[in-house]
């Protein structure tokens, strides 16, 4: 067991650079939500969108 654990510390390293970190988070975090408003935007001046029911306007945003 003691043999197993070194060779996992000496080799955590290999996949620490694919790990994401919390700036890289941050950023996704902001793209996603600039692409949400930008798509909401795009859907609102549509002008079939406003004629659709709450209803089936929840299928296209869930599907975009």
């Amino acid at each position: 067991m003691e043999n197993y654990l070194r060779k996992i510390h000496h080799h955590k390293n290999v996949s620490s650079r694919f790990r994401a970190s919390e700036t890289t988070k941050k950023v996704l975090e902001a793209l996603k939500t600039q692409l949400t408003l930008e798509k909401k935007e795009e859907q609102e001046s549509d002008p079939a969108w406003n004629n659709l029911s709450v209803a089936a306007k929840r299928p296209c945003v869930d599907e975009d």
